[in-house]
């Protein structure tokens, strides 16, 4: 049999499983988390309306950065609804040892508090705590143990920054 009928095959059993599935999943009431309905405000287009405060430190402007990056690609907006405000807490902790108890391995732990507020009002109408791990090896090359370091730092952020984003699109998607 020749790969291109295999692949064929493959789509075409792909296909009516989806067939089989989609009216299942309309039943049970799933829809698109960012599709737009005709009554309701998008998801997306209340994240526009978020501005993200600056957040202190090195490791805070990472976060900003990729907190940005997820909610607000544009940038902030110009007459924001909500504010973002985040705090981050880090912690590393030593998983893998050597004989003479040095840590060969890192977990890092980002911690990030957040609180969304309205602006027109000031109150804070969504709270919540998010966590990220990231791990890394500590090598003989000190360089290299601090690259792979900033990078878990960097991975840690952007993780941390998706979850602040699912779950600010959540708390959207309820209020309605």
């Amino acid at each position: 049999m020749k790969p291109v009928t295999r692949n064929f095959r493959r789509l075409a059993c792909a296909l009516t499983v989806v067939s089989f599935c989609a009216p299942g999943l309309a039943a049970c009431g799933f829809q698109p988390l960012y599709a737009e309905h005709h009554n309701e405000v998008s998801v997306a287009g209340e994240l526009t309306t978020v501005e993200v405060m600056p957040i202190k430190d090195r490791l805070g402007q990472v976060v900003f950065n990729a907190l940005i990056d997820e909610i607000t690609p544009t940038g902030n907006p110009a007459y924001p609804v909500y504010q973002l405000e985040v705090t981050v807490k880090s912690d590393r902790e030593g998983l893998g040892f050597d004989n003479d108890e040095t840590a060969t391995r890192f977990n890092y732990t980002l911690i990030g508090k957040y609180k969304l507020r309205e602006v027109e009002t000031g109150q804070v109408i969504f709270e919540a705590t998010s966590r990220s791990i990231a791990a890394y090896n500590v090598v003989d090359n000190q360089f290299a143990t601090m690259t792979a370091r900033q990078d878990a730092e960097e991975r840690a952020a952007k993780d941390l920054s998706q979850s602040v984003k699912l779950h600010l699109t959540l708390f959207f998607k309820k209020r309605g």
